[in-house]
């Protein structure tokens, strides 16, 4: 089996930066814990933008990213992200809409480079979330069918949905996702939960 985790907001907070970057880099005034509780970041950013400020949704990500890689010390590991990630058995991989370069400089910052079989970021797919192409690149490389994703939006929800595999939504808020296959509010119930499906 593989367990695929999506990156920021599932395994990474990265809430206090994004909404750090929101308010200083664009003008949008977001509070940290309503940065995960939007469908999406870039819905996000639209829906406050500040019309006439920004030319395309392309400048909005540049921004955004060189801010990020910019304050990537910001970023934290998930409370028991390590403790989940020894624990389990099988194999594990990331697909992330963010940048190989981002991932990557997440990923040493919070120490989590020596856990994954395989990353899968916007740069190796043509198509990111809520495409499941990376689910697909994912189970060819690692040569497994059987899977299951970890995540905390719909995006991760839509593509795990449309790839045909069961969805896991990890939501330490509580708040739910009708149509996901089972719920966690830690990290820490992962392992048991997957036991209990293999």
């Amino acid at each position: 089996m593989i367990v695929v985790f999506d990156l920021d907001g599932t395994l990474v907070d990265a809430s206090r930066l994004h909404a750090r970057i929101l308010s200083e880099v664009m003008g949008v005034d977001v509070r940290p814990e309503d940065v995960y509780s939007s469908s999406s970041l870039g819905f996000l950013v639209m829906k406050n933008l500040p019309k006439g400020k920004w030319s395309s949704i392309k400048d909005i990500t540049r921004q955004h990213e060189a801010a990020m890689l910019e304050n990537v010390r910001l970023v934290e590991p998930m409370q028991g992200v390590y403790k989940m990630l020894q624990k389990l058995r099988c194999k594990k991989a990331i697909f992330t809409s963010a940048s190989r370069r981002l991932a990557d400089a997440i990923m040493e910052h919070c120490n989590l480079s020596g856990y994954f079989d395989m990353v899968v970021t916007k740069d190796d797919v043509g198509r990111t979330k809520p495409d499941p192409e990376g689910l697909m690149v994912i189970s060819d490389k690692l040569d497994d069918t059987r899977m299951v994703m970890v995540g905390n939006g719909e995006r991760d929800l839509l593509a795990a949905k449309k790839f045909g595999i069961p969805f896991v939504l990890f939501s330490p808020s509580g708040k739910r996702i009708s149509t996901a296959d089972y719920v966690v509010s830690s990290l820490e119930e992962v392992p048991g939960l997957l036991d209990s499906l293999s």
